[in-house]
C-alpha cells in the first residue's frame, strides 16, 4: 500500500509531462507552418533524375525513348504527359505547397 502511492504519483507526473511535451510540439509545428506560408516563391528550378522527371522529352521529336502513351499520366493528368510516372512527382508536391501560382514549365527544344 505504501509503495502504490509513489508509483501512482510518478505515473501521473509522467503523464502530465508527456501532455506538456505534446502540446509544445503542436504549438511549435503550428507556428512554423504559419511562418513557412508567409514566403512567396516565384519559381522552382529542379535538376535531378527520373524522380524529378518533368516530361521534357515529350517535345523532342528525335528522342527514341518517350513516355507519351498510356498508362503514363493516367491517374493524375488523365492523358499521356511525357513523364515516366503515372502521377505526381516530388516536385509537383513541393510546387503545390510552396508556389503561389502554377506556371507551365518551359520545354527545351534544343538537341543538347
Amino acid at each position: 500500500p505504501h509503495l502504490a502511492c509513489p508509483l501512482l504519483l510518478l505515473l501521473f507526473s509522467f503523464s502530465v509531462m508527456a501532455n506538456i511535451a505534446l502540446l509544445s510540439l503542436f504549438l511549435i509545428s503550428f507556428f512554423l507552418g504559419v511562418v513557412a506560408h508567409s514566403y512567396n516563391v516565384p519559381a522552382l528550378f529542379i535538376f535531378g533524375d527520373s524522380i524529378f522527371d518533368a516530361g521534357n522529352n515529350h517535345f523532342k521529336k528525335n528522342c527514341t525513348v518517350q513516355a507519351d502513351f498510356s498508362p503514363y499520366g493516367f491517374n493524375f493528368f488523365h492523358h499521356p504527359t511525357g513523364r515516366f510516372t503515372n502521377g505526381r512527382t516530388i516536385v509537383d508536391f513541393i510546387g503545390c505547397n510552396t508556389a503561389s501560382s502554377s506556371s507551365p514549365a518551359v520545354p527545351s527544344t534544343s538537341p543538347s
